[in-house]
């Protein structure tokens, strides 16, 4: 299965009351989301209307005045919907654009948005414009490499991405190199040249081979993943969607290099799940705390996006 969008909100403050964003604090909320496959609408499972970008977007806008937030995409928001078919793509980065336009976002390449073609990867990059894209790996001499960069600072926190695939795409135009080497230099420009203190890693690899890698990952502390789609949980939740058993525990944690505890996220796909999870920090990762959370149709939509579909 090609993978999926994962979207990460990044949110740091010290008290989720407070009116003012506090951004010198050193608790990180991060909300994620993966495999959308331009899901933009509610899906119905046993009678229920479930997911879909409205409730995504409202569910975060109803946190932005209070929080500080960062949006971050890991791959394949793209899909075979009919939206998607329609508009080849750009509608995909204009509903972003619109429900979340005040909202900083950085991604990182899923195969959907490469595999249709230049056309559908220029319109997704180019209307999608208030968001960063990294990749550790990936490789243009093309008019490709004005949308990405191997990575960026926010704060104490370094960002980058890679994708396990090998295959070239759109003419190769853009390609990807072996992502652990690209990773690990990555890794250390950014602790060597900045005050870093924790490292996430946007992964369109999948969770099994994110487990595997992570055993590599010198100096990384998270990894939020995306391509497989799988349901992860820590304590089984008390409603669960027919075929959304747990595949393993939110985090699942895996010891990198140097006794390093590296922690790997994901949630789901087809905009089921919003992932959730907060986290303080010093110079590892100190505390943490979430899960995913259904969105179900105790949510409301976002009116502007319903208004826009």
């Amino acid at each position: 299965m090609i993978p999926s969008m994962i979207y990460l909100i990044v949110l740091i403050t010290s008290s989720v009351t407070a009116e003012t964003p506090d951004t010198s604090s050193n608790s990180v909320k991060i909300f994620h989301t993966n495999n959308m496959n331009s899901q933009f609408e509610p899906t119905m499972y046993e009678n229920r209307s479930i997911g879909g970008l409205g409730r995504i977007a409202r569910y975060i806008r109803t946190r932005k005045d209070k929080e500080w937030i960062l949006l971050i995409d890991s791959g394949d928001f793209f899909g075979g919907s009919d939206w998607f078919k329609l508009t080849k793509g750009k509608i995909s980065g204009e509903m972003w654009n619109d429900g979340l336009d005040d909202i900083l976002r950085i991604k990182t390449f899923g195969e959907k948005e490469l595999e249709y073609g230049m056309e559908y990867f220029l319109n997704y990059f180019r209307s999608e414009y208030y968001a960063w894209t990294v990749c550790a790996n990936c490789k243009s001499e093309g008019i490709a490499k004005d949308f990405f960069s191997p990575f960026k600072y926010l704060r104490e926190l370094g960002i980058t991405g890679i994708v396990c695939q090998r295959k070239d795409f759109i003419q190769n135009i853009l390609n990807f190199t072996n992502p652990i080497p690209a990773l690990l230099a990555v890794v250390d420009e950014m602790r060597k040249t900045n005050k870093i203190r924790i490292v996430i890693v946007i992964s369109h690899c999948g969770y099994e081979m994110d487990k595997k890698l992570a055993t590599d990952m010198r100096g990384v502390d998270i990894v939020v993943g995306g391509h497989s789609g799988e349901f992860l949980y820590t304590n089984p939740p008390s409603e669960v969607i027919v075929d959304q058993q747990p595949a393993g525990p939110y985090p699942t944690e895996i010891m990198g290099p140097n006794k390093r505890l590296i922690r790997i996220v994901t949630a789901s796909n087809n905009a089921k799940y919003l992932g959730s999870f907060l986290f303080t920090h010093t110079s590892i990762v100190e505390k943490w705390n979430g899960n995913p959370i259904l969105m179900s149709d105790e949510i409301e939509e976002d009116r502007k996006w319903e208004y826009r579909m």
